[in-house]
C-alpha cells in the first residue's frame, strides 16, 4: 500500500509551474513529501510536495491579483481508492514590479498540500 502511495505522491507532482519556467530556464525542484509511512483502510494521510525555486524566480500564487496571469495549480491523479479532499497553498508574497504593479507570488521554498 505505502508503495502505491508513494507512486501517487510522485504522481502529484506534477505541479504547473510554467509561470517560474517562463522566466528562464533555471528548474524547480518539486518534491513529494507523506506524513506517515503506511496508512489503515478509510485511514488518512497527509500528502504534499515541497516547491523549490532557483535564486531570483518566482511563480504566480493560486489566487494571481490579475485574472491574465496563469495560477500555480496542483493537479492530482489520484490511484483507485484514494480520495484528496483538500488542496492548502502557502500565503503569497507581494512582489512590486519597476512599473509599479504588485503580483502575488511564492518564492524560493514552499511547500502545496
Amino acid at each position: 500500500m505505502i508503495r502505491r502511495l508513494l507512486v501517487f505522491v510522485a504522481a502529484l507532482a506534477v505541479l504547473d509551474a510554467a509561470p517560474a519556467f517562463a522566466q528562464g530556464p533555471s528548474a524547480a525542484t518539486v518534491t513529494p513529501m507523506v506524513s506517515t509511512t503506511g496508512v489503515l483502510l478509510g485511514g488518512t494521510v497527509d500528502i504534499a510536495v515541497r516547491v523549490s525555486l532557483p535564486e531570483g524566480l518566482h511563480s504566480q500564487s493560486n489566487k494571481p491579483k490579475d485574472d491574465a496571469l496563469v495560477p500555480t495549480t496542483l493537479t492530482f491523479l489520484p490511484a483507485s481508492g484514494l480520495v484528496p479532499k483538500e488542496v492548502v497553498f502557502p500565503p503569497a508574497h507581494d512582489f512590486k514590479l519597476d512599473t509599479g504593479d504588485t503580483l502575488l507570488v511564492f518564492e524560493r521554498d514552499f511547500v502545496i498540500g
